[in-house]
């Protein structure tokens, strides 16, 4: 799909360099945006990413999301779900609490 005139500048106008899961309504904003920040939750719910080269995306930004590999798979990503240095399935409890170098950290 091809960006619109809106999608840029809705992004400068409101977004600018936040995520949208951070971006909230204020007083003088359009009732445009007002409407879209009202069904923000659901569009996070049950909308879907494309990530494509990642150049997009903030991950230390986007509060409550680690992108391990099975948290992506939840979300049609099709690599693979095991762990880049042991081959056991990348979760958020083995990367920190059953990998064997984060239970040395």
């Amino acid at each position: 799909m091809a960006e619109g005139t809106w999608q840029p500048m809705l992004c400068n106008k409101y977004l600018r360099s936040k995520p949208l899961s951070q971006v909230h309504w204020k007083n003088g904003d359009s009732y445009f945006w007002a409407s879209l920040v009202k069904d923000k939750q659901d569009f996070l719910q049950f909308g879907s990413f494309i990530i494509r080269d990642g150049s997009q995306i903030r991950f230390y930004e986007d509060r409550g999301v680690i992108l391990t590999n099975d948290n992506l798979a939840k979300h049609n990503w099709q690599g693979s779900k095991q762990c880049s240095f042991c081959h056991s399935d990348e979760t958020i409890k083995h990367l920190f609490f059953e990998y064997y170098f984060a239970s040395e950290v």
